[in-house]
């Protein structure tokens, strides 16, 4: 038994989507109490066909905010990557979500083995394969 499927939340979390790069359209953000006892209270983000949103922290909603602006209305309808990254957290590395705003960019992969003059054809690049996010537990 996986330990993270023992105590779902109805946020994504890292280790849900680890090791792994995912486009999202964002459907809306909502400002959410984050625990019974606290009136601490998150921007969530909410994506078309998904059931889990994504807390926001600071830099996520910065790095979302420098490319669509600080309105989120402005938003929603708009593609965002997900991604995670080892992060410094109360003095340990843990790993987190990351959020990159727009088409993510294609990354270019030298061809294997090429006989004779090199073609742009002969390149891949990441825009050749979208990235895979069936089995992240939406």
């Amino acid at each position: 038994m996986n330990i993270n499927q023992a105590f779902p939340s109805k946020y994504l979390k890292a280790a849900d989507i680890l090791g792994k790069t995912v486009q999202v359209v964002i459907r809306t953000v909502s400002l959410e109490k984050m625990e019974e006892d606290k009136e601490e209270r998150k921007p969530v983000v909410w994506f078309e066909g998904k059931e889990k949103g994504v807390v926001m922290n600071k830099t996520n909603a910065q790095m979302i905010a420098h490319t669509y602006g600080d309105e989120t209305d402005a938003w929603v309808g708009q593609t965002i990557t997900l991604y995670t990254e080892p992060v410094s957290f109360q003095g340990r590395i843990v790993d987190s979500i990351r959020m990159r705003a727009g088409q993510p960019t294609p990354v270019v992969q030298a061809p294997a083995q090429v006989d004779g003059p090199v073609k742009l054809a002969d390149y891949v690049t990441s825009a050749d394969h979208p990235p895979e996010s069936e089995d992240i537990p939406w």
